[in-house]
């Protein structure tokens, strides 16, 4: 069982090398602002996070087995499988649990600059927005008799101006 799951494991951890891979070339496409290849990696991250997903019920459904098995009575986490195992596995355990502990930090830090890049580029396209077409919320407007009140009257807006 114990050669099933580190199998597993190892297949979950060539996963998320791969899911790594993608968020750094995510981080160029947005450097770059090429959006369709933007759209390609988050289709890819999708369909690998899919197999992430099967392979960590296969993984958990395994682990709940051997904690059955050792009398734990409920499933066990790797910290825990690894105490309870001998060599050759623990070795094996404990190489693939530093590889993942190492894997999502360094996903997470791409994430955080990635999420940086993306709020960076929605702030310059909502200044520009509101730079050619005035404020949100302060169009046209009708008075009581029916006639268009112009609410930006006086207001120069970039389409108003002469290059």
């Amino acid at each position: 069982m114990l050669t099933e799951l580190t199998r597993l494991l190892d297949q979950e951890k060539n996963q998320y090398v791969l899911l790594l891979q993608l968020a750094e070339q995510k981080r160029v496409v947005l450097g770059q602002e090429d959006v369709a290849g933007l759209a390609k990696i988050s289709q890819a991250e999708a369909d690998l996070l899919a197999k992430i997903s099967g392979l960590e019920k296969q993984r958990s459904s395994l682990a709940a087995a051997w904690s059955d098995q050792q009398g734990l009575g409920r499933e066990a986490s790797l910290s825990e499988i690894i105490r309870h195992t001998s060599q050759p596995h623990k070795e094996r355990l404990l190489l693939l649990q530093a590889a993942f502990n190492e894997l999502v930090q360094k996903i997470a830090f791409i994430n955080e600059a990635n999420k940086k890049l993306i709020q960076t580029q929605l702030s310059y396209t909502s200044f520009f927005l509101s730079a050619l077409t005035g404020p949100a919320g302060t169009g046209n407007t009708y008075d009581r008799a029916g006639a268009l009140r112009d609410s930006q009257l006086g207001r120069l807006k970039i389409m108003d101006r002469q290059v």
